[in-house]
C-alpha cells in the first residue's frame, strides 16, 4: 500500500510540474513596445523562452541590499531576537490595533454625515465634485476589474482549465 502511494505521489508531482512548464513556456509573451517604445522589457522572466528565472541579481547584489536595508532600520530592530519579545510586539500590534477602532469608526460616521449632507443640498452640487465623485467610483471599478484578472490569473476571459 505505501509502494502504491509514493508511486501516486511521484507521478502527481511529475503532473504537476509538466503543467507549470506547459503553463509558463504557452503563455503569451508580453508586448512593451507597445507602450514603451526604444526600452528593453521590465521584466526579462516574462520573455524568456525558457522557464528558468535569472537570479543573477540577486546572488551578486541580494547581500548588499539587505545589509542596507538593515542598517537604515536598525531603531526598529529588537535585540535580543526572542520568542518572548516577538509574542510581546505582536501583542502590542494587535492591541494597538484595536484601540484605533473607535477613532476610525468616528471618521467613517464623519464621512457618512457629510455625504448625507451632501446628498441633501444635491442642488448647490458643482461639477467639479460630482466629476470627482465619478472618477473616484471609476477607480474602485477599475480596481475591483484588476483584482479579478489577477485572481484568473492573469486573463481577460476566463479561468485556466
Amino acid at each position: 500500500m505505501t509502494t502504491q502511494n509514493t508511486a501516486y505521489t511521484i507521478m502527481d508531482a511529475s503532473y504537476i510540474y509538466r503543467a507549470r512548464l506547459r503553463f509558463i513556456q504557452c503563455r503569451p509573451k508580453p508586448n512593451y513596445s507597445s507602450f514603451c517604445p526604444n526600452s528593453i522589457p521590465i521584466d526579462p522572466y516574462l520573455t524568456r523562452d525558457d522557464p528558468i528565472p535569472n537570479f543573477g541579481y540577486n546572488t551578486t547584489h541580494g547581500t548588499s541590499y539587505y545589509n542596507q536595508l538593515l542598517e537604515q532600520n536598525k531603531q526598529y530592530i529588537q535585540k535580543p531576537a526572542t520568542v518572548e519579545k516577538c509574542n510581546e510586539l505582536s501583542k502590542k500590534l494587535l492591541y494597538t490595533r484595536l484601540a484605533s477602532i473607535p477613532g476610525r469608526n468616528e471618521a467613517m460616521w464623519k464621512e457618512v454625515d457629510y455625504l448625507k449632507q451632501a446628498w441633501k443640498n444635491r442642488k448647490d452640487l458643482k461639477v467639479e465634485d460630482a466629476g470627482t465623485a465619478v472618477v473616484f467610483g471609476l477607480e474602485c471599478f477599475a480596481w475591483y476589474c484588476v483584482g479579478e484578472i489577477v485572481g484568473r490569473g492573469f486573463t481577460f476571459t476566463g479561468y485556466y482549465p
